[in-house]
């Protein structure tokens, strides 16, 4: 039983682990991807950046504003503050 317990728990450390790795491999990739963009792509113009980075500006403020209007009055959910920006 107890050596069942321990491959389990080694599983679910490498399942983890495959998952930051991955994660971390697609986030380089998408970095390299802006700026790529950013340099010879659509976004290399300033006025083809200046919408999406308005509307990513404005989304980050909007979902502030639901997440302070939700939790305002309410001093236990002090630390609801980062899920409106992990939700995206």
């Amino acid at each position: 039983m107890e050596k069942t317990i321990s491959h389990i728990q080694g599983f679910l450390k490498l399942k983890a682990s495959a998952g930051l790795i991955l994660m971390a491999i697609f986030f380089f990739l998408v970095g390299f991807e802006i700026k790529r963009e950013i340099l010879k792509g659509e976004l290399s113009s300033f006025d083809m950046v200046i919408l999406p980075v308005l509307s990513a500006i404005g989304d980050m403020v909007v979902l502030a504003m639901v997440c302070v209007a939700l939790n305002c009055g309410a001093p236990e959910n002090p630390n609801g503050w980062a899920l409106p920006w992990r939700s995206r």
